[in-house]
């Protein structure tokens, strides 16, 4: 059994002894480098890109855009409302929402008027989705209440400086009869403008609604046939209670019709078969050389048409011209009979 007493001066003793300069640099060799003087191996000019950097949405950065313009359909960013609410995925929690992908031209909509490149980083641009507001409404109001009131106040600041905005523009407006002029002038081009979308959609959309307060469905009165006033007035006996009861609505029909109704049988069913026609003549064969004269004929006729106003001179060529003729059907009749 080893003393612990020796054990302990042995430990003592050679702590105390000094360290050699060739034990010193064996010792140095062996362990590893300090991290000082790594320092100068790291490379120092690394970036954090901006697409890793995270910012909290709030409700001031929340967009409800319309979109198509003037649909009356309005939109939320799935991205901007999943990171209010901590939602991790629309899909699983509410898998019934209308969502879609945001087109290239939706974008730039963004962009330019609601800075969206500002508020989301480029790998969320890229694969933007929108969700309907009015669902959105609907689920904040029900399961997050407290998000959904900062939100409405946020809604309404904004208003509040929107109207604020235009109450200084009009001040502004009053003093300058060229720019009262112009904005005269925009207010009846976009009051003529929304005149002919309403006009548009009664005609192409919205041909018919129902008013829910008598049940009845209003369309335009041009779409359908106008009756006279004698044939929708009521009389003393409009409809037959019991078979064989008098009442005024009744049409009296001819012989020709009657035969023409299936009351049993049909006597007069002509109009029921298509119309009798004639047969079509036999076709014309014509023969070759009936065809060349008859093409040699037509030339000469229109050549005498041009040179009707020819002088008399030019007779002799026309009767040259004709005695050709006579000579080439002399020569197709001889041809013909050989």
């Amino acid at each position: 059994m080893e003393d612990p007493v020796i054990s302990e001066e042995s430990n003592i003793s050679s702590s105390e002894t000094p360290a050699t300069p060739t034990d010193s640099q064996e010792a140095a060799s062996s362990q590893p480098a300090p991290i000082s003087s790594r320092r100068e191996t790291v490379n120092r000019n690394v970036y954090i890109m901006l697409d890793v950097n995270h910012r909290k949405v709030e409700p001031k950065d929340i967009i409800e855009y319309e979109w198509p313009v003037k649909s009356g359909d309005r939109w939320f960013l799935q991205e901007q409302i999943g990171e209010l609410l901590d939602i991790k995925s629309f899909s699983r929690k509410y898998p019934d929402f209308t969502r879609r992908k945001v087109n290239h031209e939706e974008r730039e909509f963004l962009e330019w008027n609601f800075n969206v490149h500002k508020l989301l980083n480029e790998t969320l641009l890229r694969d933007m989705n929108a969700m309907r507001a009015s669902e959105i409404h609907d689920m904040m109001q029900s399961d997050f209440g407290d998000i959904y009131m900062e939100y409405k106040k946020v809604v309404s600041q904004r208003e509040r400086e929107a109207q604020l905005e235009k109450a200084k523009e009009m001040e502004a407006i009053k003093n300058d009869s060229v720019k009262l002029a112009e904005l005269r002038r925009k207010a009846v081009q976009n009051a003529v403008d929304f005149n002919k979308d309403i006009q548009n959609q009664r005609r192409n959309e919205r041909k018919h609604f129902w008013d829910i307060q008598t049940n009845i469905i209003q369309s335009r009165r041009n779409s359908w046939k106008v009756m006279k006033p004698e044939a929708t007035r009521p009389g003393p006996y409009p409809v037959a209670l019991i078979p064989g009861q008098y009442q005024h609505y009744f049409k009296k029909f001819s012989s020709e019709e009657l035969n023409r109704l299936p009351l049993g049988t049909v006597i007069e069913s002509s109009h029921l078969y298509p119309a009798v026609r004639e047969p079509s003549p036999p076709p014309l064969n014509i023969a070759e050389q009936d065809l060349v004269r008859f093409e040699r004929e037509e030339a000469m006729r229109a050549r005498e048409a041009t040179l009707n106003t020819t002088p008399q001179s030019s007779m002799a060529q026309i009767k040259q011209g004709r005695k050709l003729i006579a000579a080439y059907d002399s020569d197709d009749e001889e041809n013909h009979i050989y």
